[in-house]
């Protein structure tokens, strides 16, 4: 460590033998602590990609945004999240990665976990390691039922061909690399992508035509033919069928809600088994929290933080109220798009916001009028300082040392009405978001 940051200089010392050994040993550590607990429908299991897993993506960006998006939800929504380990891949991941590779991927996992610090330390978010030796069917089987065994396969290859069908691949020389370079629409793919080896696909060396071309340095673009043969859309589909059922896996044993902000996960699932209400619910609040609550990237994680830690109570009436607001604004088929979750928004939860601010208005004017006419300034500033959670409990420590025992007790009696007011506040399902959007507004 150095500065809060990985140390580079001592990461770059590393062999592959050390990294891998490290891994390891870290895996190890979050297995012996890896137990069945008795959870809530308010505890979560994240898929690999939105817990900045590298299963979607391996840029450090993306998966800084996704644990960012996580971080949000977990505060925003959930009693607490488990996330795949990022040490499951260490013990064969030499296989992929020559050494500058894996120093850079050790760099980015460390710098994941201390962005996560705060959470994991508060215990909103915790680790598991996921079954890495178990076949796909045995494992829809036994965690989503027989009937999702049987229907395993078809699904699987429909997931397969669906990405044949939405994928494009073009093949290039670079650095004297074959690079590969994939794109396609929402779902399928949230960017374009990369993918470079040192030794040519059998199914390239057999069209000796199309290889001579990328080896004079044109970008061809791969045919379906080509792609299938390459075995580049069942690649895809593995990693969406693995992070689906490792999700499942993991929440059956945390008892928990498995979540994640790719809809190809849910529609193979839901393709075995219906999903049910309550885990369609999650999915919805976490896919479109930023919709629902517009204002919560202008709010800092630490602050977001403070709140929920100090207003525990009126967090739970907010999610309560979050979760009605979603069963009764929903179609049988749920929010489905962005929009929705906007009028969400506009309907529903903004109206509830201007509510609590009319009654904070309210609550002033009444001090302004019950009170001397010398201290209204003073009495502004705390009582501003009261509703946005500026000062301390103990009220009489404020009144003594702005010195105001000397206007009397009606004055200090209507300071404490004041505060009384902020209590019925909290009793606003919506009060929460109330203070948010107060910070976020600072």
């Amino acid at each position: 460590m150095k500065k809060n940051s990985p140390n580079i200089e001592t990461i770059n010392s590393l062999s592959l033998n050390d990294i891998e050994k490290i891994g390891a040993e870290l895996e190890d550590i979050i297995k012996s602590e890896t137990k069945p607990v008795k959870n809530n429908i308010s505890t979560h299991t994240a898929s690999s990609g939105l817990g900045g897993g590298i299963s979607e993506c391996s840029g450090l960006s993306c998966r800084i945004n996704s644990i960012d998006q996580l971080s949000r939800f977990a505060l925003m929504y959930s009693d607490k999240i488990y996330i795949q380990s990022y040490f499951t891949k260490y013990p064969y991941i030499s296989v992929f990665y020559d050494l500058d590779s894996l120093r850079e991927t050790f760099f980015d996992d460390i710098t994941l976990i201390l962005k996560l610090d705060p959470l994991i330390d508060n215990d909103f978010i915790g680790f598991y390691c996921p079954a890495t030796e178990t076949c796909f069917t045995c494992q829809a089987k036994t965690f989503i039922g027989e009937a999702a065994g049987k229907n395993f396969t078809s699904s699987y290859i429909n997931l397969q061909q669906k990405y044949l069908n939405n994928m494009s691949v073009e093949a290039v020389i670079e650095y004297d690399e074959l690079e590969f370079l994939f794109d396609g629409p929402e779902p399928f793919f949230h960017h374009s992508y990369s993918w470079s080896q040192l030794d040519i696909p059998i199914p390239l060396k057999k069209r000796p035509t199309i290889l001579k071309k990328i080896k004079a340095g044109a970008k061809v673009n791969l045919s379906k033919t080509m792609i299938k043969d390459l075995g580049f859309h069942t690649d895809y589909a593995h990693t969406i069928v693995s992070d689906a059922l490792a999700g499942i896996a993991a929440s059956k044993f945390y008892n928990s809600i498995f979540i994640s902000d790719n809809n190809l996960h849910f529609n193979f699932l839901n393709s075995l088994q219906p999903v049910k209400e309550i885990a369609n619910r999650n999915r919805i609040a976490e896919k479109y929290l930023t919709a629902i609550v517009p204002f919560i990237n202008d709010v800092k994680l630490r602050d977001i933080l403070k709140i929920r830690q100090r207003e525990k109570e009126s967090f739970l009436l907010f999610r309560k109220g979050l979760n009605e607001a979603i069963n009764n604004f929903s179609s049988p088929s749920g929010i489905t798009t962005e929009k929705e979750a906007k009028d969400l928004y506009a309907d529903i939860i903004r109206p509830s916001i201007a509510q609590l601010d009319i009654k904070v208005k309210q609550a002033k004017k009444d001090l302004v009028v019950n009170t001397y006419r010398p201290v209204i300034g003073i009495a502004g500033v705390i009582s501003f300082g009261m509703l946005a959670g500026l000062f301390p409990n103990d009220f009489s420590e404020i009144i003594k040392a702005l010195g105001l025992f000397k206007f009397g007790t009606d004055f200090v009696s209507n300071l404490l009405t004041l505060g009384d007011s902020e209590e019925k506040l909290k009793s606003e399902q919506f009060y929460f978001l109330w203070k948010l959007k107060k910070k976020a507004n600072s």
